[in-house]
């Protein structure tokens, strides 16, 4: 339903999405297909997407203020993202109706789709499914393992120094 304009204009061209494909997708294991995103790069296709959203996804969201409120979060705390680049993202947050809502999405949703891809690690969505793992760090931590600790003095050549003197 996301992609149901781009579906139509390219009739001839048999598309087609198998479920497996979308969850990839969606789950960050693969890639939107390059085809898709520059189709939503020209402004006319976009505002299609916009509608499609405000018409055939937000009405089946349970919530679609706190999904804007979670993108809003996710773009504005991306340090990857420059300064300018989030104030053009987040224009239409805080939302004030579903036509803003709409806009946002699709702003986050086409600037994603253009990203350079970095698929998802497989053994973190195991760690998350499994409520080992906080989502909000899963950016942060590079696997879901304990620390080892360290043998050694590592950044306390004050403590060093004491036991340098105490041994004297």
């Amino acid at each position: 339903m996301l992609f149901a304009d781009y579906i139509t204009s390219h009739i001839e061209e048999d598309v087609d999405f198998d479920n497996g494909l979308v969850c990839r997708w969606l789950n960050g294991i693969a890639r939107v297909s390059p085809r898709i995103t520059s189709h939503y790069m020209d402004n006319k296709n976009k505002q299609s997407l916009v509608d499609n959203i405000q018409q055939q996804i937000i009405p089946m969201m349970y919530d679609s203020s706190i999904a804007c409120q979670k993108i809003y979060d996710l773009i504005l705390y991306d340090n990857d993202i420059s300064e300018k680049q989030k104030q053009k993202l987040i224009k239409h947050y805080p939302c004030k109706d579903i036509s803003e809502e709409a806009n946002l999405i699709a702003e986050a949703l086409c600037f994603g789709m253009t990203r350079t891809f970095v698929k998802r690690a497989t053994e973190n969505k195991k760690l998350l499914s499994s409520g080992n793992f906080s989502p909000t760090i899963s950016d942060f931590i590079m696997e879901g393992d304990v620390p080892k600790p360290c043998r050694y003095f590592c950044g306390r050549e004050k403590e060093v120094e004491e036991l340098h003197e105490l041994l004297v």
